[in-house]
């Protein structure tokens, strides 16, 4: 058989055998041994080369057995545990960190192993003591709660599915004052390359001299440390996602390495097990993601080809790459990275030219982000392209920096700082173009699957004929009907309410039938002369990934600084804004608010005053409820500006939301004898920052919420929330979820079920 045609067989035999171990080994163990045997003995059959004496074969064959048989045993289910655990349930906690942490303003996520599975830590307001002594490999010893993790599945997922695409059994929840102890590993290697790292990130930061950007970046890309970094500034250009190790990276490192190693007078064995070495090492310092490990797998492939001087097929060496990482990790045939590296590298290993290669790549890339993150680009496909390749000099640039940080930070520097400016600049322009992006609606997304399969058996089959002139026009059509159907108009069949972490302020992004509606825009630029502005930071960067170039309303709920301070920049920013509604009131606060819009807003969308209620059926399934308090206050109340919030119900299907503004405990009455029943939601956005001047008990027994959202600051004169306010909900048995702890909290409806997914 011809070595090309080879790789057909044995890539569908893997990836069979990946999904196999990921689901079958709960009927039934005789399926996947079986599988696993069959897969050994076609391997060597495949792949034994005729010259091979029978005691190298016999040899080859023991190595595989030994590969396949360690994978098969460790296989131990990580996404279940052997004693049940329920939401809510408080579990105590003894295991070892297997992944490196990330930390934030106020908490810590830590992957921890224990005796039973492998769970999530979402630790809170951890001491700077702990965040110093978490790294792989130390020991935590805790209790905390276990979460629901039905907040996070997505319509026709189950619980049992989730825990295997995550690899994990479970969430929960950790106060610091509930961590009892934090032992850092006793191995040597372990304390070294945690010392190692911070070492790294300390020479990283003289080389970048501290720049906000540079560092946190060059971080990232070269450590894999996500802390701190700034990913609503890469989202609002939408090269997020390239804060990571690529395959690429990786290969031209190790390609470097290879360079550098041929210029020493080593024996080519000694030369290949340094380089082994080096990055066996290096996969260590960044956790093994899985683009790297598969462009590791393929170097390896094509340095034991040199060395003993054969030929080695690139489309051979990536599927042993992903026959290797499905069988030592088979639930990464679920995961999003696997199938992007998989995919986008098979893409460039076809015959055929550059132009052909990047058109294939272009098409494969765009379906494969439409079904698995529902939305597309016309240009951040190219855009993605050409920052790929114009992030590797800063790779570059970062892995000098590592051994002469001093040097680099006065050579460097000043040229790759006015490069990188140069880079935003031009992405920013890119992205900004109207209608660049496009959301993928769900009735979409199974379609675009199963057209995904069908292009990749085609190419499959085009490979194995060397891309027939017919098929590859053929492939070409699917592809190009694709794409055009991506941006077809069509109606959404679920809404996603957003709620921004804007610190002590309000913002509320509503998205359903094509529709976007803004429910305040947070507070004005920061007056401490850092230049920081929820809208500019938070709210812009997260429409821009999301590609909406239109904002149909902006509701404002009252005349207060924290909610209107970023209309200016949504205007100025956001090509489309249709209107501007707000209370129809005269007070010294809506003075000041258009006294603020006329010196900093370029221009006024079409202004509308409510006075009333107002009741906006949008659609079949969504309607907007408006209820201005101010007009049904006593006079003597007036001149409180929170009681004027407009109250907004948002109903969708069978789910409801309420959102409040800053109604105090007087305007909450007024609103129980104005609705009554209606206030009965899902979901409640609570009023002012879970102040305990509103959120009464007879409020909360009316509205009755399974959920509720606080938006407030971390570490305010206010203290918010109020305990007493925790207490109530917590006695109306609802989840309560604050923008300070988890940040931008975004939740999606069907209708039906509500869930939270990852903004």
């Amino acid at each position: 058989m011809d070595p090309d045609k080879r790789t057909i067989p044995i890539f569908f035999l893997s990836l069979l055998t990946g999904i196999a171990f990921a689901f079958i080994p709960t009927i039934s163990i005789a399926i996947p041994i079986v599988s696993t045997l069959v897969l050994l003995y076609l391997f060597f059959y495949f792949f034994s080369h005729p010259s091979l004496t029978l005691r190298r074969r016999v040899g080859l064959f023991l190595v595989l057995l030994s590969l396949f048989s360690y994978g098969f045993v460790m296989m131990k289910k990580p996404y279940s545990m052997k004693t049940t655990i329920f939401p809510g349930q408080e579990i105590p906690i003894e295991g070892t960190i297997v992944e490196h942490p990330i930390h934030y303003s106020n908490q810590s996520r830590v992957i921890v192993k224990t005796s039973e599975a492998r769970l999530l830590l979402k630790l809170y307001s951890p001491t700077q003591k702990m965040v110093e002594q978490l790294y792989l490999g130390s020991t935590i010893q805790c209790k905390g709660v276990v979460e629901d993790l039905s907040r996070h599945l997505q319509p026709k997922e189950t619980e049992d599915f989730y825990r295997k695409k995550n690899t994990m059994a479970g969430i929960v929840r950790v106060e610091a004052e509930d961590v009892e102890q934090i032992r850092i590993p006793e191995s040597l290697f372990l304390q070294w390359m945690h010392k190692s790292r911070q070492k790294g990130l300390q020479n990283l930061k003289i080389a970048t001299r501290g720049d906000p950007s540079l560092f946190p970046l060059l971080s990232a890309i070269l450590l894999n440390n996500k802390t701190d970094v700034p990913r609503e500034s890469y989202a609002e250009i939408g090269l997020s996602h390239l804060l990571s190790i690529s395959g690429l990276h990786f290969s031209i490192l190790s390609l470097l390495l290879l360079l550098f190693l041929h210029c020493l007078s080593l024996p080519p064995v000694g030369k290949f097990f340094l380089s082994q070495l080096f990055m066996v090492v290096y996969l260590f310092f960044i956790g093994f993601p899985i683009p790297a490990v598969r462009a590791y797998i393929m170097v390896t492939i094509f340095s034991v080809s040199f060395l003993a001087k054969r030929r080695s097929d690139p489309f051979y060496a990536l599927m042993t790459a992903g026959l290797l990482i499905l069988l030592f990790a088979p639930y990464e045939v679920l995961g999003v990275s696997f199938w992007f590296s998989f995919l986008c590298t098979a893409a460039l290993c076809i015959p055929g030219s550059w132009m052909q290669k990047a058109g294939f790549l272009y098409c494969i890339s765009s379906l494969l982000a439409s079904a698995l993150f529902q939305m597309t680009s016309l240009v951040s496909i190219l855009s993605n392209a050409f920052f790929s390749i114009f992030f590797t000099p800063f790779f570059l640039w970062g892995f000098g920096s590592l051994f002469i940080p001093g040097l680099s930070s006065t050579l460097l520097y000043p040229f790759m700082s006015v490069l990188y400016e140069g880079l935003q600049y031009i992405a920013k322009a890119m992205h900004s173009l109207p209608g660049s992006y496009r959301y993928v609606p769900v009735v979409l997304q199974e379609i675009l699957v199963f057209v995904l399969s069908i292009v990749f058996l085609l190419f499959l089959i085009g490979y194995y004929n060397r891309f027939q002139r017919g098929l590859k026009r053929i492939i070409l059509g699917i592809l190009s009907v694709s794409m055009i159907l991506l941006f077809i108009p069509t109606p959404s069949s679920t809404a996603r309410v957003t709620f921004f972490q804007v610190g002590e302020g309000d913002s509320v992004l509503l998205e359903f039938d094509r529709q976007a509606i803004l429910i305040d825009t947070g507070e004005m630029p920061a007056k401490n002369g850092s230049g920081y502005c929820p809208a500019k930071n938070v709210i812009l960067p997260y429409l821009k990934k999301r590609g909406i170039n239109r904002v149909h309303l902006i509701l404002l709920s009252h005349f207060h600084s924290d909610h209107y301070g970023g209309i200016p920049w949504i205007l100025q920013h956001i090509p489309t804004v249709d209107a501007l509604w707000v209370p129809s009131t005269k007070s010294q606060e809506q003075k000041e608010f258009a006294d603020y819009m006329k010196k900093n807003a370029s221009f006024f969308p079409y202004i509308v005053k409510i006075d009333k209620e107002r009741i906006c059926h949008v659609s079949e399934k969504a309607s907007l409820r408006l209820l201005p308090m101010h007009s049904y206050l006593p006079a003597y109340s007036e001149d409180n500006e929170n009681n004027r919030s407009m109250m907004v119900i948002f109903t969708y299907g069978e789910k409801r939301f309420l959102f409040t503004g800053d109604m105090e405990s007087e305007a909450e009455e007024i609103a129980i004898r104005i609705a009554g029943h209606d206030l009965r939601a899902d979901v409640l956005k609570v009023s002012h920052h879970g102040s305990n001047t509103s959120s009464t008990d007879n409020f909360l027994r009316w509205v009755h919420p399974s959920l509720s959202v606080i938006s407030c600051g971390e570490y305010t004169i206010h203290r918010h929330p109020s305990p007493l306010v925790v207490e109530r909900l917590l006695g109306q048995n609802s989840y309560i979820l604050t923008t300070h702890e988890e940040g931008t909290i975004v939740l999606e409806t069907d209708g039906h079920v509500i869930w939270e997914v990852d903004g």
